[in-house]
C-alpha cells in the first residue's frame, strides 16, 4: 500500500517556517499519510512553531485528499505528546523499547 510521506523541518531562520518536501506525487497514496519529522531547534521551542509546523502539515496533507494521517514521537517526548494530544491525535500503537535507551516508540493517528 502506497502512502504519502512528508518531511517537515524548520530551519535556522525561524522566517522559514514552513519547508516541505513531498517524497511522493500526487499518485495513489491510499488516503493515508505520514508525518516522518517536525522538529523545532531548542531556543525556538514553546513559541508556538511546532503547533504551527503540524498545522501547515496537516493541512496540506487535507488538501492532497489524505484521510488518515500518522506519526510517530517517543514516550520521553512530553510536549510532543501533550500537542499530538492538542491536535487530536489519538495513541493507537507502542512499541516497547525501542529506542537505544529503552524508552517506548509511541503511533498516533488522526482521522
Amino acid at each position: 500500500m502506497s502512502e504519502m510521506l512528508i518531511d517537515i523541518r524548520i530551519s535556522e531562520h525561524p522566517k522559514n517556517l514552513t519547508k516541505l518536501k513531498d517524497f511522493f506525487d500526487n499518485s495513489n497514496f491510499n488516503g493515508r499519510g505520514l508525518i516522518i519529522g517536525i522538529g523545532v531547534a531548542r531556543e525556538y521551542r514553546r513559541k508556538g512553531i511546532g503547533l504551527r509546523l503540524y498545522k501547515k502539515a496537516i493541512s496540506d496533507l487535507r488538501n492532497k485528499g489524505i484521510k488518515r494521517i500518522v506519526v510517530r514521537s517517543w514516550s520521553t517526548n512530553k510536549p510532543s505528546i501533550k500537542l499530538l494530544s492538542k491536535l487530536g491525535f489519538k495513541k493507537y500503537y507502542t512499541i516497547k523499547g525501542e529506542r537505544v535507551d529503552g524508552s517506548d516508540s509511541l503511533w498516533f493517528f488522526l482521522d
